[in-house]
């Protein structure tokens, strides 16, 4: 039977984990809300209609453009620094999560298909 604070340290990573999980869906949940409906993420004020949209891998984010021709503004903006920094805690945070996870036994000691026996 594995120690007190060893079994609330594996809590701890499966909760990180879960919520590592909701913050991965919520991002891609992100990008496609985004992809589906251009429109509501490029109104600027001064121009009379919504820009173009488009993507970029470096830095990442989506980028709306304003031609003279299309409303009246010649203009680009985004993708800001927000997405560098989702990706970037995203990274680190799955590689602290594969590198200090609980060992095997640990992980699969609780299993809900075999009734916990104590071993003396």
């Amino acid at each position: 039977m594995p120690s007190p604070q060893r079994m609330w340290a594996g809590g701890l990573w499966w909760a990180v984990l879960a919520l590592w999980l909701v913050m991965l869906l919520a991002g891609i949940g992100f990008v496609v809300l985004t992809a589906a409906f251009p429109g509501q993420s490029c109104y600027r004020g001064g121009a009379s209609r919504q820009g173009t949209l488009s993507w970029s891998a470096v830095p990442p984010g989506y980028v709306c453009t304003w031609a003279t021709e299309q409303g009246g503004l010649d203009a680009r903006q985004g993708p800001g620094s927000l997405p560098t920094v989702y990706l970037t805690l995203m990274a680190v945070t799955g590689l602290a999560l594969v590198r200090w996870r609980p060992p095997r036994n640990e992980r699969l000691r609780a299993s809900v298909f075999e009734p916990e026996t104590d071993r003396a």
